[in-house]
């Protein structure tokens, strides 16, 4: 019986793989470390799911005691026999040691980290064996945050970045080639090439003094424009690009300034002295007191001093002077207030001797009456500096009459209409009927103008 209870320990290992080994009935000669367990007569082996039975009938023999002891990952029910009876063998729960072919362990991942080296301080890592051991490793590589894909010349990208997981997809629009092999090119439509991809020798050769476009008022193909023709410019006439020369209708008006003709002689004027036309040049003063002029003849222009002939004939005076006329009378109804006495002119631009007479009456009661004039500029609604003048004053109750007149040189830069004005003091008590301006046979209030200059 000893010996059977040393075969039954070495169940330890054979209980978990009966089944897997093919052992029925009797036949344990696939279980490992069982080789030398044989049933003999009247013995018999029941394998089970994680247990062995035997069962041992007939026999002569008388049986006092027969007990089973097994390790701890076993159990064992029915020991003692001390008649008949059976020896029933069971897991007992306990984890089968890592020395008796086990794991040690009760679950699945427990049972894989001891086998395994220890994980302790190896996060990230992996298993890397040398042949013999296992151990564990960092990765070779490191540690990537974004992978970014980018394109260019025809090539698109979408899906990109990818800063944890993903895809990158790539797609093929229009090539822009950066560089062409030697041969030809050829497309089947429009081929755009990076800026300045195309150098100079890279173009055609021109032909001598030419430029490179298109002469004709249309779109198309480029060609030599040639400048074959000295003392040319390139311009557009009649809608073509050519080489032709400087026209009038090329130069903009007040292009040309002042800095940019050429220098002149002292006291001179640019023009052309000969009764022809041609070069302009200079026309240089000969003289003091002289004046640019042409020749008695007419043929010649320069300049000369003036004589009798220069002057002008006829009635110039007569053209350039007039006179306006007041009517009969104008009422002075109030005091200190300017009355249009009806006497007025319009001038030119120019400068004037201005000549004026106011005839006025007036009639007062008591106190000292005075009656003035003065010339107003209508267009510019401004009286004409110090043309004031006095007509007619008295301190004597009953009527007085006079007339005042003065001239005064005024200087107008456009066309303006003058008249002739009158107020009557506020110092006195007037009639009022016999108050006013007078203008008939005894003496005419006018104003006149004669042109001077």
């Amino acid at each position: 019986m000893t010996q059977l209870r040393q075969r039954v320990e070495r169940l330890e290992t054979a209980a978990t793989t009966s089944t897997q080994y093919g052992a029925t009935g009797n036949d344990l000669a696939n279980f490992p470390g069982m080789m030398n367990l044989v049933a003999g007569s009247g013995v018999s082996f029941t394998p089970g799911t994680g247990t062995l039975t035997i069962t041992a009938t007939g026999g002569g023999g008388t049986v006092t005691s027969v007990g089973m002891s097994v390790p701890s990952f076993l159990s064992v029910s029915g020991s003692p026999v001390t008649t008949s009876g059976t020896l029933a063998v069971t897991y007992s729960g306990t984890a089968l040691p890592i020395a008796n072919g086990g794991s040690g362990q009760t679950t699945a991942n427990a049972a894989l980290n001891a086998f395994l080296p220890s994980q302790a301080t190896h996060a990230g890592k992996h298993l890397q064996t040398d042949g013999t051991n296992t151990s564990w490793v960092a990765p070779a590589t490191g540690t990537v945050t974004s992978v970014w894909v980018t394109g260019n010349n025809g090539i698109g990208v979408s899906g990109s970045p990818i800063t944890s997981s993903g895809s990158i997809t790539l797609s093929l629009g229009a090539i822009t080639p950066t560089s062409v092999s030697t041969g030809a090119l050829t497309a089947s439509g429009a081929i755009s090439l990076p800026s300045g991809s195309i150098t100079r020798a890279n173009l055609a050769n021109g032909s001598a003094c030419s430029v490179i476009g298109r002469s004709a008022n249309s779109s198309g193909a480029v060609a030599d424009i040639s400048m074959g023709t000295n003392d040319r410019l390139l311009g557009r006439v009649s809608n073509v690009v050519q080489s032709t020369q400087l026209t009038a209708g090329m130069v903009p008006n007040s292009l040309v300034t002042d800095a940019m003709l050429r220098n002149s002689a002292a006291r001179s004027v640019i023009g052309r002295s000969a009764n022809s036309s041609g070069v302009p040049a200079d026309i240089a003063s000969t003289g003091a007191r002289t004046f640019l002029a042409d020749n008695s003849l007419g043929t010649a222009l320069a300049f000369r001093a003036i004589d009798s002939a220069d002057l002008p004939t006829g009635n110039w005076i007569g053209a350039n002077s007039g006179t306006g006329y007041a009517p009969s009378f104008t009422g002075i109804s109030s005091d200190a207030t300017w009355f249009d006495s009806g006497a007025s002119i319009t001038i030119a631009a120019g400068t004037y001797l201005l000549t004026y007479s106011l005839r006025a009456s007036m009639a007062i009661t008591a106190g000292a009456g005075l009656i003035s004039g003065r010339l107003y500029n209508v267009t510019d609604a401004a009286a004409v500096t110090n043309s004031e003048v006095m007509a007619v004053s008295s301190n004597i109750a009953g009527t007085t009459q006079g007339t005042g007149t003065t001239s005064v040189v005024l200087t107008v830069a456009g066309t303006k209409t003058i008249r002739l004005e009158a107020q009557r003091d506020a110092g006195a008590t007037y009639t009022g009927a016999a108050t006013r301006t007078k203008s008939d046979a005894g003496g005419r209030t006018s104003i006149s103008y004669v042109r001077i200059a």
